[in-house]
């Protein structure tokens, strides 16, 4: 079941442009609530990428095109979105989806700016049955990170990426040197202090599913 993938207005910010001295804003809007400790890693791996992304996008105003409930994500019953959205939004989902040992959950952005195509409005949707797991073994925190990173465009929101994503490892191979070549995203890699990475060539990307 596919889901609509809708674009909206923002202030024209061009992705080149987000080098700066200002503050990228995560929300998690919990549909749906975890154990605490599920909580707990989804909030530090918002942080932990609010760290890490460099640079503010412009509000955007929903409230003359406001975004219809349960529009964002297979399933995942958002509510109607009729405010200011400032930068990212993202429906957290935690719920029974189709038994322990079946799917994992899902993740991706619903929501895009017009002029610079970020998204502004996501979702991460998990089967509570299989988190039980995961978490005992000290792997969801990781995980939350790994999934938040799709719904920021890592690996989702890639143009031309069969030619800029280079080796890609499908299944996992940890000897491959799989790794991402467009410029702005090198730029931004040595800019965030990756100058002097010699592990191979640049921007590295995870190859171990």
């Amino acid at each position: 079941m596919s889901f609509p993938l809708l674009n909206c207005g923002d202030g024209g910010t061009d992705p080149s442009e987000l080098i700066a001295d200002t503050n990228f804003s995560i929300e998690l809007a919990f549909i749906n609530h975890g154990t605490p400790s599920q909580d707990s890693a989804l909030i530090a791996a918002a942080d932990r990428w609010m760290s890490i992304v460099q640079g503010d996008l412009g509000d955007v105003d929903f409230s003359s095109t406001p975004v219809a409930a349960n529009t964002c994500g297979e399933g995942v019953q958002n509510p109607e979105v009729s405010g200011t959205v400032d930068d990212l939004r993202i429906f957290i989902d935690i719920r029974p989806l189709d038994g322990p040992a079946g799917t994992l959950g899902q993740a991706g952005f619903c929501q895009m700016r017009t002029s610079s195509h970020l998204p502004v409005l996501g979702f991460m949707s998990f089967d509570s049955d299989d988190l039980g797991p995961i978490e005992q073994s000290g792997d969801f925190g990781a995980l939350a990170l790994h999934e938040m990173g799709h719904v920021l465009g890592v690996g989702t929101l890639w143009p031309d990426s069969d030619t800029l994503l280079v080796n890609p490892s499908l299944p996992s191979s940890l000897s491959a040197d799989t790794h991402f070549r467009g410029a702005a995203a090198i730029a931004a890699f040595n800019a965030a202090g990756g100058t002097a990475y010699t592990g191979g060539e640049k921007v590295p990307v995870e190859n171990l599913l």
